[in-house]
Protein backbone atom coordinates (compact mmCIF):
# COMPACT_ATOMS: atom_id res chain seq x y z
CA UNK A 1 0.00 0.00 0.00
CA UNK A 2 1.29 3.45 -0.90
CA UNK A 3 1.94 6.07 1.75
CA UNK A 4 -1.13 8.09 2.79
CA UNK A 5 -0.63 11.89 2.56
CA UNK A 6 -1.57 13.91 5.64
CA UNK A 7 -4.34 16.54 5.33
CA UNK A 8 -1.79 19.27 6.21
CA UNK A 9 0.37 18.22 3.24
CA UNK A 10 -2.58 18.38 0.88
CA UNK A 11 -3.53 21.85 2.12
CA UNK A 12 0.01 23.15 1.73
CA UNK A 13 0.22 21.84 -1.83
CA UNK A 14 -3.20 23.33 -2.70
CA UNK A 15 -2.21 26.74 -1.36
CA UNK A 16 1.10 26.60 -3.24
CA UNK A 17 -0.69 25.72 -6.50
CA UNK A 18 -3.17 28.56 -5.93
CA UNK A 19 -0.36 31.03 -5.39
CA UNK A 20 1.41 29.95 -8.55
CA UNK A 21 -1.79 30.30 -10.59
CA UNK A 22 -2.42 33.77 -9.10
CA UNK A 23 1.08 34.85 -10.01
CA UNK A 24 0.73 33.58 -13.58
CA UNK A 25 -2.60 35.30 -14.07
CA UNK A 26 -1.22 38.56 -12.67
CA UNK A 27 1.83 38.44 -14.96
CA UNK A 28 -0.30 37.67 -18.02
CA UNK A 29 -2.55 40.65 -17.24
CA UNK A 30 0.49 42.90 -17.04
CA UNK A 31 2.06 41.58 -20.28
CA UNK A 32 -1.18 41.85 -22.22
CA UNK A 33 -2.04 45.35 -20.89
CA UNK A 34 -5.45 44.11 -19.74
CA UNK A 35 -7.19 44.91 -16.47
CA UNK A 36 -9.29 42.95 -14.06
CA UNK A 37 -12.85 43.87 -13.22
CA UNK A 38 -13.14 46.03 -10.13
CA UNK A 39 -15.13 44.63 -7.23
CA UNK A 40 -18.24 46.40 -6.03
CA UNK A 41 -17.45 48.98 -3.36
CA UNK A 42 -19.33 50.87 -0.71
CA UNK A 43 -17.58 54.05 0.36
CA UNK A 44 -18.42 56.31 3.28
CA UNK A 45 -17.41 59.93 2.67
CA UNK A 46 -17.31 62.76 5.18
CA UNK A 47 -17.97 66.32 4.00
CA UNK A 48 -15.05 68.42 2.89
CA UNK A 49 -16.96 71.58 3.83
CA UNK A 50 -20.34 72.58 5.18
CA UNK A 51 -22.04 75.81 6.21
CA UNK A 52 -25.44 77.38 6.73
CA UNK A 53 -26.56 80.75 5.30
CA UNK A 54 -29.36 82.93 6.68
CA UNK A 55 -31.17 85.66 4.75
CA UNK A 56 -31.67 87.85 7.84
CA UNK A 57 -27.86 87.99 8.23
CA UNK A 58 -26.86 88.22 4.55
CA UNK A 59 -23.19 89.07 5.10
CA UNK A 60 -22.42 86.78 8.01
CA UNK A 61 -20.46 83.54 7.65
CA UNK A 62 -21.50 80.43 9.57
CA UNK A 63 -18.83 78.06 8.32
CA UNK A 64 -17.95 76.79 11.78
CA UNK A 65 -21.43 76.36 13.16
CA UNK A 66 -22.35 73.06 14.76
CA UNK A 67 -25.90 73.25 13.41
CA UNK A 68 -26.98 73.11 9.79
CA UNK A 69 -30.61 73.66 8.96
CA UNK A 70 -33.38 74.60 6.55
CA UNK A 71 -36.22 77.10 6.85
CA UNK A 72 -38.57 78.93 4.49
CA UNK A 73 -38.53 82.36 6.18
CA UNK A 74 -36.18 83.85 7.03
CA UNK A 75 -34.47 81.70 4.43
CA UNK A 76 -32.00 79.24 5.90
CA UNK A 77 -30.08 76.88 3.61
CA UNK A 78 -27.26 74.44 4.23
CA UNK A 79 -24.39 73.76 1.85
CA UNK A 80 -22.45 70.49 2.00
CA UNK A 81 -19.52 69.48 -0.21
CA UNK A 82 -18.25 65.94 -0.82
CA UNK A 83 -15.09 65.11 -2.77
CA UNK A 84 -15.57 62.16 -5.13
CA UNK A 85 -12.57 62.98 -7.32
CA UNK A 86 -10.81 59.74 -6.31
CA UNK A 87 -13.90 57.56 -6.80
CA UNK A 88 -13.71 55.50 -10.00
CA UNK A 89 -16.49 53.71 -11.84
CA UNK A 90 -20.24 54.17 -11.99
CA UNK A 91 -22.18 55.34 -8.94
CA UNK A 92 -24.96 52.80 -8.53
CA UNK A 93 -26.43 54.46 -5.47
CA UNK A 94 -25.63 57.48 -3.28
CA UNK A 95 -27.27 58.04 0.09
CA UNK A 96 -26.98 61.22 2.13
CA UNK A 97 -27.13 60.70 5.90
CA UNK A 98 -27.72 63.64 8.26
CA UNK A 99 -28.38 63.72 11.99
CA UNK A 100 -31.44 65.66 13.08
CA UNK A 101 -31.29 67.67 16.30
CA UNK A 102 -34.91 68.77 15.93
CA UNK A 103 -37.87 67.06 14.28
CA UNK A 104 -39.98 68.15 11.32
CA UNK A 105 -42.70 66.25 9.51
CA UNK A 106 -41.89 67.85 6.17
CA UNK A 107 -38.13 67.52 6.25
CA UNK A 108 -35.99 69.07 3.53
CA UNK A 109 -35.15 68.92 -0.16
CA UNK A 110 -31.67 68.29 -1.60
CA UNK A 111 -30.48 69.98 -4.82
CA UNK A 112 -27.23 70.62 -6.59
CA UNK A 113 -25.94 74.18 -6.63
CA UNK A 114 -25.64 76.23 -9.82
CA UNK A 115 -21.93 75.36 -9.90
CA UNK A 116 -20.52 78.62 -8.52
CA UNK A 117 -17.56 78.22 -6.18
CA UNK A 118 -17.89 78.68 -2.41
CA UNK A 119 -15.68 78.33 0.63
CA UNK A 120 -16.68 77.22 4.12
CA UNK A 121 -14.92 80.19 5.70
CA UNK A 122 -16.35 82.88 3.41
CA UNK A 123 -19.79 81.75 2.25
CA UNK A 124 -22.69 84.02 3.23
CA UNK A 125 -26.28 84.34 2.10
CA UNK A 126 -25.26 87.22 -0.14
CA UNK A 127 -22.54 85.30 -2.03
CA UNK A 128 -23.80 81.71 -1.80
CA UNK A 129 -24.38 79.74 -5.02
CA UNK A 130 -28.03 79.55 -5.95
CA UNK A 131 -29.72 76.16 -5.71
CA UNK A 132 -30.43 74.45 -9.00
CA UNK A 133 -33.81 75.28 -10.51
CA UNK A 134 -34.47 71.54 -10.86
CA UNK A 135 -36.23 69.98 -7.89
CA UNK A 136 -34.31 67.28 -6.07
CA UNK A 137 -34.91 64.35 -3.71
CA UNK A 138 -36.89 64.97 -0.52
CA UNK A 139 -36.09 63.57 2.90
CA UNK A 140 -39.57 63.04 4.20
CA UNK A 141 -40.08 63.25 7.95
CA UNK A 142 -37.02 64.05 10.10
CA UNK A 143 -36.85 62.77 13.67
CA UNK A 144 -34.91 64.49 16.46
CA UNK A 145 -31.74 62.79 17.73
CA UNK A 146 -31.79 60.30 14.87
CA UNK A 147 -30.29 59.79 11.43
CA UNK A 148 -32.26 60.64 8.29
CA UNK A 149 -31.30 59.19 4.90
CA UNK A 150 -32.02 60.57 1.44
CA UNK A 151 -31.37 58.83 -1.89
CA UNK A 152 -29.40 61.45 -3.82
CA UNK A 153 -28.13 59.19 -6.61
CA UNK A 154 -29.29 61.53 -9.43
CA UNK A 155 -27.16 64.32 -7.95
CA UNK A 156 -23.90 62.40 -7.55
CA UNK A 157 -21.25 61.37 -10.07
CA UNK A 158 -17.83 59.85 -9.53
CA UNK A 159 -14.62 61.67 -10.29
CA UNK A 160 -15.80 65.14 -9.22
CA UNK A 161 -16.66 67.35 -6.29
CA UNK A 162 -20.35 67.38 -5.41
CA UNK A 163 -21.94 70.50 -3.90
CA UNK A 164 -25.35 69.89 -2.32
CA UNK A 165 -27.75 72.43 -0.87
CA UNK A 166 -30.47 71.56 1.65
CA UNK A 167 -33.55 73.78 1.60
CA UNK A 168 -37.10 73.83 2.91
CA UNK A 169 -40.46 75.29 1.94
CA UNK A 170 -41.76 74.98 5.48
CA UNK A 171 -42.11 77.49 8.31
CA UNK A 172 -40.69 75.06 10.87
CA UNK A 173 -36.97 75.56 11.48
CA UNK A 174 -35.17 72.27 10.97
CA UNK A 175 -31.78 71.75 12.65
CA UNK A 176 -29.16 69.20 11.63
CA UNK A 177 -25.71 68.41 13.01
CA UNK A 178 -22.75 69.79 11.05
CA UNK A 179 -19.28 68.37 10.51
CA UNK A 180 -18.13 70.33 13.58
CA UNK A 181 -19.87 67.68 15.71
CA UNK A 182 -19.38 63.95 16.17
CA UNK A 183 -22.56 63.41 14.12
CA UNK A 184 -21.28 64.95 10.90
CA UNK A 185 -23.11 64.36 7.60
CA UNK A 186 -22.12 61.38 5.50
CA UNK A 187 -22.42 60.33 1.87
CA UNK A 188 -22.56 56.57 1.36
CA UNK A 189 -21.62 55.75 -2.24
CA UNK A 190 -22.07 52.34 -3.84
CA UNK A 191 -19.91 51.84 -6.94
CA UNK A 192 -21.21 49.17 -9.33
CA UNK A 193 -19.25 45.93 -9.76
CA UNK A 194 -19.01 46.31 -13.56
CA UNK A 195 -16.90 49.47 -13.26
CA UNK A 196 -13.56 48.98 -15.03
CA UNK A 197 -10.48 49.15 -12.89
CA UNK A 198 -7.45 51.28 -13.69
CA UNK A 199 -6.00 49.90 -16.94
CA UNK A 200 -2.47 51.16 -16.41
CA UNK A 201 -0.18 48.10 -16.28
CA UNK A 202 1.75 47.82 -13.05
CA UNK A 203 4.16 45.20 -11.68
CA UNK A 204 2.44 42.32 -9.95
CA UNK A 205 3.79 41.79 -6.42
CA UNK A 206 5.03 38.39 -5.44
CA UNK A 207 2.47 36.48 -3.36
CA UNK A 208 3.20 36.18 0.32
CA UNK A 209 3.41 32.73 1.96
CA UNK A 210 0.17 33.27 3.87
CA UNK A 211 -2.21 35.24 1.71
CA UNK A 212 -5.44 36.58 3.14
CA UNK A 213 -8.30 38.22 1.28
CA UNK A 214 -8.55 42.01 1.45
CA UNK A 215 -11.90 43.23 2.76
CA UNK A 216 -14.01 45.52 0.62
CA UNK A 217 -14.29 49.09 1.88
CA UNK A 218 -17.28 49.65 4.15
CA UNK A 219 -18.91 52.70 5.63
CA UNK A 220 -16.71 54.16 8.35
CA UNK A 221 -18.19 55.42 11.62
CA UNK A 222 -18.20 59.08 12.55
CA UNK A 223 -14.86 60.01 14.06
CA UNK A 224 -14.56 60.28 17.81
CA UNK A 225 -12.39 62.89 19.45
CA UNK A 226 -8.90 61.61 20.10
CA UNK A 227 -7.50 61.92 23.62
CA UNK A 228 -5.73 65.19 24.26
CA UNK A 229 -3.81 65.45 27.53
CA UNK A 230 -4.31 68.64 29.47
CA UNK A 231 -1.42 70.74 30.73
CA UNK A 232 -0.16 69.73 34.16
CA UNK A 233 -1.41 72.11 36.85
CA UNK A 234 2.16 72.51 38.11
CA UNK A 235 4.54 72.23 35.14
CA UNK A 236 8.22 71.98 35.91
CA UNK A 237 10.73 73.12 33.27
CA UNK A 238 13.18 70.63 31.85
CA UNK A 239 15.66 72.52 29.66
CA UNK A 240 16.53 70.86 26.38
CA UNK A 241 20.05 71.45 25.06
CA UNK A 242 19.10 70.65 21.49
CA UNK A 243 17.47 73.37 19.37
CA UNK A 244 14.33 72.36 17.48
CA UNK A 245 14.48 71.69 13.75
CA UNK A 246 14.13 74.65 11.40
CA UNK A 247 16.20 77.05 13.48
CA UNK A 248 17.80 78.72 10.48
CA UNK A 249 16.89 82.33 9.77
CA UNK A 250 17.12 84.64 6.83
CA UNK A 251 16.86 88.40 6.58
CA UNK A 252 15.18 90.77 4.22
CA UNK A 253 16.91 93.67 2.53
CA UNK A 254 16.26 95.91 5.53
CA UNK A 255 17.68 93.39 7.99
CA UNK A 256 14.32 92.26 9.41
CA UNK A 257 13.64 88.50 9.72
CA UNK A 258 11.23 87.11 7.15
CA UNK A 259 11.49 83.34 7.42
CA UNK A 260 12.51 80.48 9.67
CA UNK A 261 12.47 80.13 13.44
CA UNK A 262 13.46 82.86 15.89
CA UNK A 263 14.14 83.05 19.61
CA UNK A 264 13.50 85.26 22.60
CA UNK A 265 15.02 84.85 26.06
CA UNK A 266 14.99 86.75 29.37
CA UNK A 267 18.77 86.94 28.93
CA UNK A 268 18.59 88.20 25.34
CA UNK A 269 18.85 91.64 23.80
CA UNK A 270 16.47 93.28 21.37
CA UNK A 271 19.50 94.52 19.43
CA UNK A 272 20.34 90.88 18.61
CA UNK A 273 19.25 89.15 15.37
CA UNK A 274 16.89 86.72 17.16
CA UNK A 275 18.92 83.56 16.58
CA UNK A 276 19.20 80.74 19.10
CA UNK A 277 22.66 81.97 20.10
CA UNK A 278 21.72 85.65 20.07
CA UNK A 279 18.04 85.83 21.00
CA UNK A 280 15.81 88.85 21.40
CA UNK A 281 14.77 89.85 24.91
CA UNK A 282 11.12 90.90 24.76
CA UNK A 283 8.12 89.27 23.12
CA UNK A 284 6.62 92.67 22.31
CA UNK A 285 9.68 93.49 20.20
CA UNK A 286 10.00 90.04 18.64
CA UNK A 287 6.48 89.27 17.40
CA UNK A 288 6.21 92.22 14.94
CA UNK A 289 9.35 90.83 13.23
CA UNK A 290 7.57 87.59 12.33
CA UNK A 291 6.08 86.80 8.94
CA UNK A 292 3.65 84.11 7.74
CA UNK A 293 5.05 80.67 8.54
CA UNK A 294 7.49 81.91 11.21
CA UNK A 295 7.79 80.51 14.74
CA UNK A 296 9.06 82.45 17.73
CA UNK A 297 10.47 80.06 20.34
CA UNK A 298 10.17 81.54 23.83
CA UNK A 299 12.93 80.32 26.15
CA UNK A 300 12.15 79.40 29.75
CA UNK A 301 12.00 81.97 32.52
CA UNK A 302 9.87 84.96 33.47
CA UNK A 303 8.96 87.91 31.23
CA UNK A 304 7.69 90.83 33.33
CA UNK A 305 5.38 93.42 31.81
CA UNK A 306 2.40 93.51 29.48
CA UNK A 307 2.54 92.09 25.94
CA UNK A 308 0.30 94.24 23.76
CA UNK A 309 0.39 93.05 20.14
CA UNK A 310 -1.74 95.12 17.79
CA UNK A 311 -2.53 94.45 14.15
CA UNK A 312 -1.09 97.75 12.96
CA UNK A 313 2.43 96.41 13.57
CA UNK A 314 1.78 92.71 12.94
CA UNK A 315 2.02 90.64 9.79
CA UNK A 316 -0.83 88.29 8.97
CA UNK A 317 -0.53 84.55 8.97
CA UNK A 318 -2.56 82.31 6.68
CA UNK A 319 -4.41 79.02 7.28
CA UNK A 320 -1.45 77.16 5.75
CA UNK A 321 1.32 79.37 7.16
CA UNK A 322 0.42 80.37 10.70
CA UNK A 323 2.56 82.64 12.86
CA UNK A 324 3.40 80.73 16.04
CA UNK A 325 4.55 81.89 19.46
CA UNK A 326 5.61 78.75 21.31
CA UNK A 327 7.58 77.60 24.32
CA UNK A 328 11.02 76.27 23.50
CA UNK A 329 10.73 72.46 23.81
CA UNK A 330 11.11 71.30 27.39
CA UNK A 331 11.10 74.80 28.88
CA UNK A 332 8.47 76.80 30.76
CA UNK A 333 8.23 80.51 29.86
CA UNK A 334 5.92 82.65 32.01
CA UNK A 335 4.63 86.15 31.28
CA UNK A 336 3.94 88.23 34.39
CA UNK A 337 1.53 90.70 32.87
CA UNK A 338 -1.44 91.11 30.55
CA UNK A 339 -1.52 89.89 26.95
CA UNK A 340 -3.49 91.20 23.99
CA UNK A 341 -3.57 90.08 20.36
CA UNK A 342 -5.71 92.45 18.31
CA UNK A 343 -6.60 92.64 14.62
CA UNK A 344 -4.34 89.69 13.91
CA UNK A 345 -4.92 86.67 11.70
CA UNK A 346 -3.87 83.04 12.05
CA UNK A 347 -1.64 83.29 15.10
CA UNK A 348 -1.00 80.37 17.47
CA UNK A 349 -0.03 80.89 21.11
CA UNK A 350 1.33 77.55 22.34
CA UNK A 351 2.46 76.54 25.85
CA UNK A 352 3.45 80.03 27.04
CA UNK A 353 1.94 80.65 30.49
CA UNK A 354 0.47 83.95 31.70
CA UNK A 355 0.17 84.92 35.37
CA UNK A 356 -1.29 88.01 37.00
CA UNK A 357 1.47 90.33 38.25
CA UNK A 358 1.93 90.34 42.01
CA UNK A 359 0.37 93.37 43.67
CA UNK A 360 -1.34 94.73 40.56
CA UNK A 361 -4.85 96.16 41.04
CA UNK A 362 -6.59 96.61 37.68
CA UNK A 363 -10.12 95.11 37.82
CA UNK A 364 -11.35 96.83 34.65
CA UNK A 365 -8.88 94.93 32.44
CA UNK A 366 -8.91 91.46 30.93
CA UNK A 367 -5.88 89.27 31.51
CA UNK A 368 -5.55 87.67 28.08
CA UNK A 369 -7.53 89.17 25.20
CA UNK A 370 -8.20 88.12 21.61
CA UNK A 371 -9.75 91.19 20.00
CA UNK A 372 -10.93 91.27 16.37
CA UNK A 373 -9.12 89.32 13.67
CA UNK A 374 -9.62 85.67 12.82
CA UNK A 375 -8.07 82.25 13.04
CA UNK A 376 -6.41 82.75 16.43
CA UNK A 377 -5.49 79.73 18.55
CA UNK A 378 -4.57 79.46 22.22
CA UNK A 379 -3.42 76.04 23.39
CA UNK A 380 -1.44 74.13 26.01
CA UNK A 381 -1.04 77.19 28.24
CA UNK A 382 -1.77 78.01 31.88
CA UNK A 383 -3.52 81.30 32.66
CA UNK A 384 -3.90 81.98 36.35
CA UNK A 385 -4.71 84.47 39.06
CA UNK A 386 -6.75 87.06 37.12
CA UNK A 387 -7.96 90.05 39.12
CA UNK A 388 -10.06 91.37 36.26
CA UNK A 389 -13.28 90.84 34.34
CA UNK A 390 -11.97 87.71 32.65
CA UNK A 391 -8.89 85.54 32.50
CA UNK A 392 -9.55 85.26 28.74
CA UNK A 393 -11.76 87.60 26.71
CA UNK A 394 -12.67 86.96 23.07
CA UNK A 395 -14.48 89.87 21.39
CA UNK A 396 -14.33 92.60 18.76
CA UNK A 397 -15.83 90.42 16.02
CA UNK A 398 -13.25 87.65 16.40
CA UNK A 399 -14.03 84.64 14.17
CA UNK A 400 -12.70 81.11 13.62
CA UNK A 401 -10.82 80.80 16.90
CA UNK A 402 -9.80 77.76 18.93
CA UNK A 403 -9.09 77.51 22.67
CA UNK A 404 -7.75 74.04 23.47
CA UNK A 405 -5.89 72.02 26.10
CA UNK A 406 -5.35 74.93 28.48
CA UNK A 407 -5.40 75.11 32.28
CA UNK A 408 -7.21 78.33 33.20
CA UNK A 409 -7.74 78.86 36.91
CA UNK A 410 -8.29 81.00 39.97
CA UNK A 411 -9.95 84.29 39.14
CA UNK A 412 -10.00 86.53 42.20
CA UNK A 413 -13.33 88.33 42.87
CA UNK A 414 -12.65 91.90 41.70
CA UNK A 415 -15.88 93.32 40.24
CA UNK A 416 -19.61 93.23 40.86
CA UNK A 417 -21.52 90.00 41.33
CA UNK A 418 -20.97 87.38 38.59
CA UNK A 419 -18.54 89.45 36.52
CA UNK A 420 -15.18 87.69 36.89
CA UNK A 421 -15.05 84.76 34.47
CA UNK A 422 -12.41 82.33 33.30
CA UNK A 423 -13.41 82.51 29.60
CA UNK A 424 -15.74 85.24 28.33
CA UNK A 425 -16.85 85.18 24.68
CA UNK A 426 -18.69 88.35 23.67
CA UNK A 427 -19.21 89.59 20.09
CA UNK A 428 -17.43 86.69 18.40
CA UNK A 429 -18.45 83.78 16.19
CA UNK A 430 -17.45 80.38 14.88
CA UNK A 431 -15.09 79.19 17.58
CA UNK A 432 -14.26 76.03 19.50
CA UNK A 433 -13.47 75.77 23.22
CA UNK A 434 -12.34 72.22 23.92
CA UNK A 435 -10.32 69.98 26.23
CA UNK A 436 -9.65 72.72 28.78
CA UNK A 437 -9.41 72.38 32.55
CA UNK A 438 -11.24 75.39 34.04
CA UNK A 439 -11.02 75.68 37.82
CA UNK A 440 -12.20 78.28 40.35
CA UNK A 441 -14.24 81.24 39.20
CA UNK A 442 -16.05 82.05 42.48
CA UNK A 443 -17.48 85.36 41.21
CA UNK A 444 -18.37 84.26 37.70
CA UNK A 445 -18.48 81.37 35.25
CA UNK A 446 -15.95 79.04 33.72
CA UNK A 447 -17.34 79.92 30.28
CA UNK A 448 -19.72 82.77 29.53
CA UNK A 449 -21.23 83.25 26.06
CA UNK A 450 -22.96 86.60 25.85
CA UNK A 451 -22.66 90.08 24.46
CA UNK A 452 -23.14 93.20 26.59
CA UNK A 453 -26.57 93.86 25.06
CA UNK A 454 -29.14 92.54 22.56
CA UNK A 455 -29.10 93.21 18.85
CA UNK A 456 -26.04 91.55 17.29
CA UNK A 457 -27.05 87.91 17.55
CA UNK A 458 -23.64 87.15 19.04
CA UNK A 459 -21.84 85.12 20.13
CA UNK A 460 -22.87 82.54 17.57
CA UNK A 461 -21.55 79.23 16.32
CA UNK A 462 -19.43 78.54 19.42
CA UNK A 463 -18.81 74.91 20.36
CA UNK A 464 -17.96 74.24 24.01
CA UNK A 465 -17.00 70.58 24.24
CA UNK A 466 -15.00 68.18 26.38
CA UNK A 467 -14.03 70.65 29.09
CA UNK A 468 -13.87 70.08 32.84
CA UNK A 469 -15.30 73.02 34.82
CA UNK A 470 -14.98 73.06 38.60
CA UNK A 471 -16.15 75.49 41.28
CA UNK A 472 -17.96 78.40 39.67
CA UNK A 473 -19.96 81.04 41.50
CA UNK A 474 -22.90 81.65 39.17
CA UNK A 475 -23.22 78.64 36.88
CA UNK A 476 -20.34 76.73 35.32
CA UNK A 477 -21.30 78.16 31.96
CA UNK A 478 -24.00 80.52 30.74
CA UNK A 479 -25.57 82.18 27.70
CA UNK A 480 -27.03 85.68 27.80
CA UNK A 481 -28.91 88.18 25.63
CA UNK A 482 -29.34 86.98 22.00
CA UNK A 483 -26.54 84.41 21.88
CA UNK A 484 -27.54 81.76 19.37
CA UNK A 485 -26.49 78.57 17.58
CA UNK A 486 -24.06 77.57 20.32
CA UNK A 487 -23.40 74.03 21.50
CA UNK A 488 -22.37 72.43 24.80
CA UNK A 489 -21.26 68.82 24.44
CA UNK A 490 -19.39 66.24 26.51
CA UNK A 491 -18.43 68.63 29.34
CA UNK A 492 -18.03 67.84 33.03
CA UNK A 493 -19.40 70.62 35.26
CA UNK A 494 -19.12 70.48 39.04
CA UNK A 495 -20.01 73.13 41.61
CA UNK A 496 -22.20 75.77 39.95
CA UNK A 497 -22.80 78.02 42.94
CA UNK A 498 -25.73 78.03 45.31
CA UNK A 499 -29.05 78.17 43.48
CA UNK A 500 -27.50 78.02 40.01
CA UNK A 501 -27.68 75.42 37.26
CA UNK A 502 -24.55 74.04 35.61
CA UNK A 503 -25.61 75.67 32.32
CA UNK A 504 -27.26 78.97 33.17
CA UNK A 505 -28.82 81.84 31.23
CA UNK A 506 -29.25 85.50 32.07
CA UNK A 507 -31.32 88.20 30.32
CA UNK A 508 -31.77 85.55 27.69
CA UNK A 509 -33.43 86.28 24.34
CA UNK A 510 -31.35 83.94 22.16
CA UNK A 511 -32.18 80.64 20.54
CA UNK A 512 -30.76 77.35 19.33
CA UNK A 513 -28.30 77.02 22.21
CA UNK A 514 -28.18 73.29 22.72
CA UNK A 515 -26.71 71.12 25.50
CA UNK A 516 -26.14 67.45 24.72
CA UNK A 517 -24.48 64.64 26.68
CA UNK A 518 -22.94 66.72 29.44
CA UNK A 519 -22.30 65.70 33.04
CA UNK A 520 -23.44 68.04 35.81
CA UNK A 521 -23.18 67.94 39.59
CA UNK A 522 -23.26 70.23 42.61
CA UNK A 523 -25.99 72.46 41.21
CA UNK A 524 -29.72 73.10 41.19
CA UNK A 525 -29.92 71.10 37.95
CA UNK A 526 -27.95 70.78 34.74
CA UNK A 527 -29.96 73.18 32.56
CA UNK A 528 -31.89 76.34 33.13
CA UNK A 529 -35.09 76.66 31.12
CA UNK A 530 -34.41 78.31 27.77
CA UNK A 531 -31.32 76.34 26.90
CA UNK A 532 -32.36 73.47 24.62
CA UNK A 533 -31.89 69.99 26.05
CA UNK A 534 -30.36 67.94 23.26
CA UNK A 535 -30.64 64.76 25.33
CA UNK A 536 -28.19 62.49 27.08
CA UNK A 537 -27.28 64.94 29.88
CA UNK A 538 -26.38 63.19 33.14
CA UNK A 539 -26.76 64.53 36.65
CA UNK A 540 -24.24 62.39 38.46
CA UNK A 541 -21.17 62.92 40.66
CA UNK A 542 -18.12 62.33 38.42
CA UNK A 543 -15.99 61.68 41.54
CA UNK A 544 -13.00 63.72 40.40
CA UNK A 545 -9.65 62.82 41.91
CA UNK A 546 -6.82 65.25 42.71
CA UNK A 547 -5.90 65.47 39.01
CA UNK A 548 -9.54 66.09 38.00
CA UNK A 549 -9.88 62.64 36.46
CA UNK A 550 -13.33 61.07 36.98
CA UNK A 551 -13.48 57.90 39.06
CA UNK A 552 -17.17 57.18 38.46
CA UNK A 553 -17.50 54.16 36.11
CA UNK A 554 -20.66 55.69 34.60
CA UNK A 555 -18.45 58.10 32.66
CA UNK A 556 -16.52 55.33 30.91
CA UNK A 557 -17.65 53.06 28.10
CA UNK A 558 -17.48 49.28 28.04
CA UNK A 559 -13.88 49.42 26.82
CA UNK A 560 -12.84 51.59 29.76
CA UNK A 561 -12.51 54.77 27.70
CA UNK A 562 -13.46 58.10 29.28
CA UNK A 563 -16.27 59.87 27.41
CA UNK A 564 -16.50 63.28 29.12
CA UNK A 565 -14.39 66.22 30.17
CA UNK A 566 -10.92 67.49 29.29
CA UNK A 567 -9.41 64.00 29.44
CA UNK A 568 -12.05 62.41 27.19
CA UNK A 569 -10.83 59.64 24.91
CA UNK A 570 -14.01 59.06 22.89
CA UNK A 571 -17.35 60.77 22.43
CA UNK A 572 -20.26 59.63 24.62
Amino acid sequence: MGAVQSSGSVIRRSVSLALVLALVVGLMSTWLGTSTVAAAQTLSLKPESDAVVISSYPNRNYGRTTRLGALKSPIRRSYVRFDLSAVKGTVARATLRVYGTTSDAGGFEVRRTNGAKWSERTITYANAPAPSSVSGPASGSVAANAWTTVDVTPLVSSGQTVDLVLLSSRATRLQLASRETSMDPELVVEVSADAPADTTPSPTPSPSPSPSPSPSPSPSPSPSPSPTPSPSPTPSPTPSPTPPPGSDTTSGGNGSPVAGAFYVSPNGNDANPGTIDRPWKTITYAVPKLRAGNTLYVRGGEYPGDVMLRGSVLSKGTPDARITIAAYPGENPVIRGLVQLSNSEYYTWDNVDVRWPDGRVDPGQHMFRFWAGKGLELKNSEISGARSYAALLINGGMTDFRIANNYIRDTVPSNQLSQDHLIYVSDASNGVIEYNLLVNSPNGRAVKLGNITDGLGLPAGITVRFNTMVNSGSGNTAVSYDARDNTFYGNIMVGAGEGYTNIHNWNYTGYNNIATKNVGWGSKSILKEGVTDGGGNLYVDPQLDGNYRPQNPALYNAQGQLMYGHLAQVAP
